[in-house]
């Protein structure tokens, strides 16, 4: 026996497929997104196609119109020439009995047939001067379906020929397009209706062949305007994507870089100008450099000469600090303040000389365990004076505990005192 291996849970599949259905979908439009020249093609190609589209949609509906109009033209042209060739016949005829009638209906039938060339031909009697109606024609069973009554309305309304558009039922199911021509000959002493059937499906064979060399026509030009159009926006976006890649080696701090210039169109000035721009900010930046580059040498030259005067000052005061219970108390106040100032000062030609490493990017930190919450009780207590004098009232709640931390106390403190201050 095999263990049955456990089924993939329904959920999963389906964040699954939906996973790889948006990866699918992500890299067209991330490509979208990023490609001018992609985007360019695109909205040349389908505006090209809503052009095409349209025209191609009014050249075909023309040249429809056209074949159908010259077709009509030449069915009329005809059946008036069937029409007349077969009343000629009937007037020629003269005959009153029945089978006369008959014989002088076939040979008018057979007339239209060969002038008109009609595909099925509907001979209907309307009066006869009260003689029996001739039996139907042999051709009309196809015919009489198609006939309606509003041409059948219009022959007994007005005289002339009247047509009409069918759809004329094949054998094998399908249907071909039509015309049904109406007109009345005096026959056997009374009027009847003559209706001629054409098949004019090679109208139609001929549209579709029109639509379809439109169709490849149209095809084959959008593939040779996405072509034109792929090479012309590569002419454009090269140079903008060389603009781009400049761009970027300039933010990464290589100055030197520029943009080619050739001939004199609008790419070319935008390279020009480009390229002024760059050298102008490079100039610019060389000299901010040098002048921070003074400015570093000048902190750091006056922060080592003052060290060494500070350091006999600091010396001095501090003989003067410990003999202070030997003066009186204006000379004893003086030495404390003296001291103070002292350390001060050196505590500001510290942070001087810290600055002037900075800039120089030569700072070093060192860390060393240190317990935050007694960095930002000193911080508070440096800043007693102050906090009296606003009257502000400052709360230290320590909910946390009081682990050490291994961070650089000096610069710690000095962050919590201007952040309190």
């Amino acid at each position: 026996m095999t263990a049955e291996q456990p089924r993939t849970p329904a959920s999963l599949r389906a964040a699954v497929a939906a996973t790889r259905v948006r990866r699918g979908f992500a890299s067209p439009v991330r490509l979208w997104r990023r490609s001018l020249q992609v985007r360019t093609v695109v909205i040349t190609l389908l505006l090209s196609s809503i052009a095409m589209l349209a025209v191609g949609t009014v050249v075909s509906y023309t040249i429809a119109q056209g074949l159908f109009n010259d077709r009509v033209d030449q069915i009329e042209a005809q059946s008036v020439r069937a029409v007349n060739a077969a009343q000629l016949a009937i007037n020629n005829a003269n005959s009153s009995s029945s089978t006369g009638l008959e014989t002088v209906r076939v040979q008018a039938l057979s007339t239209v047939d060969q002038v008109a060339h009609p595909t099925g031909i509907y001979w209907r009697v309307v009066s006869t001067d009260g003689r029996a109606p001739l039996p139907p024609a042999a051709s009309e069973e196809g015919v009489v379906p198609l006939v309606s009554e509003d041409l059948q309305a219009s022959l007994r309304n007005a005289s002339g020929q009247h047509w009409q558009s069918v759809a004329v039922p094949m054998d094998s199911g399908q249907t071909h397009p039509g015309i049904v021509v109406g007109d009345t000959l005096n026959f056997g002493g009374g009027r009847s209706e003559l209706y001629l059937l054409y098949d004019i499906d090679d109208v139609q064979q001929t549209l579709v062949v029109v639509q379809r060399a439109l169709l490849i026509g149209g095809l084959a030009l959008l593939v040779l305007i996405g072509a034109v159009a792929t090479v012309v926006s590569g002419l454009v976006v090269a140079p903008l994507k060389q603009a781009a890649a400049t761009s970027e080696q300039l933010a990464e701090g290589r100055l030197e870089q520029r943009i080619p210039e050739r001939g004199s169109d609008v790419v070319a000035v935008l390279a020009r100008s480009f390229n002024r721009m760059a050298e102008s900010l490079q100039r610019q930046i060389t000299q901010l450099a040098n002048l921070s580059r003074v400015q570093q040498r000048f902190v750091s030259d006056v922060s080592h000469e003052l060290r060494t005067p500070l350091t006999t000052i600091r010396l001095a005061s501090d003989v003067l600090y410990d003999a202070r219970h030997r003066y009186d108390a204006p000379t004893a106040r003086s030495a404390e303040l003296l001291k103070t100032q002292v350390e001060r000062f050196e505590g500001l030609l510290a942070d001087l000389l810290e600055i002037s490493r900075m800039d120089a990017h030569a700072a070093e930190i060192s860390g060393a365990p240190t317990n935050l919450v007694d960095l930002v009780r000193e911080g508070i207590d440096s800043l007693g004076a102050l906090i009296e004098e606003t009257g502000t009232e400052v709360r230290l709640h320590t909910p946390g505990g009081h682990a050490p931390v291994d961070v650089d106390s000096r610069r710690i403190a000095r962050v919590v005192r201007n952040l309190l201050a």
